[in-house]
């Protein structure tokens, strides 16, 4: 879908407000806090309704591990930059 704001250029969303991310096993780990556009900047306060402790300021979101399984729900040094996971097993994905 695209951001069809006049004053703003087309941009993709990347992620949803509402989304649920999830591990790679599923749990959820926290939903997305606003609609988040392609090429914008992704950090913790972008999330909300952690289903686990809410990291803190001194805390990067790329070390927090599922409490339930310790698996992950966000990669780095990918041609897209950071990447989180959504969905369930078969048919989760990575944005």
């Amino acid at each position: 879908m695209l951001d069809t704001t006049p004053e703003k250029p087309q941009r993709r969303i990347w992620a949803y407000k509402g989304e649920t991310v999830t591990c790679i096993k599923g749990h959820a780990i926290c939903s997305i806090a606003e609609d988040i556009l392609v090429g914008s900047p992704r950090h913790a306060g972008r999330f909300t309704n952690w289903v686990q402790p809410e990291p803190d300021r001194k805390t990067s979101v790329a070390d927090i591990r599922c409490t339930k399984c310790r698996g992950v729900w966000i990669r780095g040094n990918t041609k897209h930059g950071w990447q989180f996971h959504f969905g369930a097993p078969p048919h989760g994905e990575w944005r």
